[in-house]
């Protein structure tokens, strides 16, 4: 809110100081916006959680499940890969690879769409996997507007299993958690991949209040909130999921990781005898999805050459 009330007052300074003789040596409007945007919210979030702690995880869980407009249309974008739709003629996925390959679910992470894993969607194609990868935000998934993450994997099932059953699925980011999710919801999936995921909701909203830098107290007034509105505990939320793969998991995580810890890999692996995390140096949690050493590493896991972690590289 107190970001849209300025947002006039800041274009007309960006505005004015692009004006100026120096303006070369400005940094460019975008950018100066995202930070000045960045700086308001964490204000608002501030005052907020000072007046109500309920109050400021309520404006935490709506951000956190936010969709930005561009990704829930972003399934409507003309590309050069085919869609899936449903009865009524309404996209939902996108689909790579050849139609006798073993089939792969990719799903991207929070504040994202399809197109951010479809590189690497695109990779494993290549290598003769037939890959679908679901747009969470689009309004087929996402019905209600919001990403709530348990729902949303709720209608992976209804959407995405009829495709199947896959040979494995993959997440990226959240990705991994409603992947999870999903097969204990009935998703058909023999196997599981995490890239860069959290080891659970909790660690999902304690990471974003971390990166954020949200005001001491909130983690435990969004745990209250979300176990009022949920009915369930956000700290019992992917722990069970994951362990229920056992040695048909793979968990790689970027070393230089800063939106999810290294340690939540190594946490999702803990209490698995012979479970160990692949963690690839030199990438980042998005730069990661470029990398072919987890191209190779997803494909020799998928294939069943991989059933458990390998040691770091």
């Amino acid at each position: 809110m107190l970001y849209e009330l300025a947002v006039p007052a800041l274009l007309l300074r960006a505005v004015v100081s692009r004006s100026r003789p120096d303006s070369d040596r400005v940094r460019p409007i975008g950018f100066r916006m995202r930070a000045a945007r960045s700086r308001l919210q964490r204000l608002e979030l501030d005052l907020l959680a000072r007046l109500s702690p309920l109050a400021g995880a309520w404006l935490v869980l709506r951000r956190v499940e936010r969709i930005d407009r561009r990704h829930r249309l972003a399934i409507g974008i003309a590309l050069d890969v085919p869609t899936v739709v449903t009865a009524h003629g309404a996209p939902f996925a996108r689909v790579v690879g050849p139609d006798e390959g073993p089939r792969l679910l990719l799903i991207h992470g929070l504040n994202s769409d399809g197109t951010m894993v479809l590189p690497l969607a695109k990779c494993l194609a290549e290598r003769g996997f037939r890959v679908t990868v679901p747009d969470l935000p689009c309004p087929v998934i996402a019905r209600r507007g919001r990403l709530n993450l348990e729902l949303v994997a709720r209608r992976l099932v209804e959407t995405c299993d009829p495709l199947g059953p896959f040979d494995a699925v993959i997440g990226h980011s959240a990705g991994g958690l409603v992947a999870a999710i999903a097969v204990a919801r009935g998703l058909r999936a023999t196997r599981l991949a995490t890239i860069c995921s959290p080891s659970s909701l909790d660690s999902l909203l304690g990471g974003y209040l971390t990166f954020t830098s949200a005001p001491a107290g909130c983690l435990p007034a969004v745990r209250q909130l979300y176990r009022a509105l949920r009915r369930r505990d956000p700290a019992t939320v992917g722990p069970g999921e994951y362990a229920a793969f056992g040695s048909n998991q793979m968990v790689i995580h970027a070393r230089n990781d800063w939106h999810v810890s290294p340690a939540a890999a190594h946490a999702i692996c803990a209490g698995r005898p012979g479970q160990s995390p692949v963690v690839l140096s030199d990438c980042n949690h998005n730069s990661i999805l470029r990398d072919p050493r987890l191209a190779e590493a997803l494909c020799d896991f998928a294939s069943g050459r991989v059933q458990r972690g390998s040691p770091s590289c």
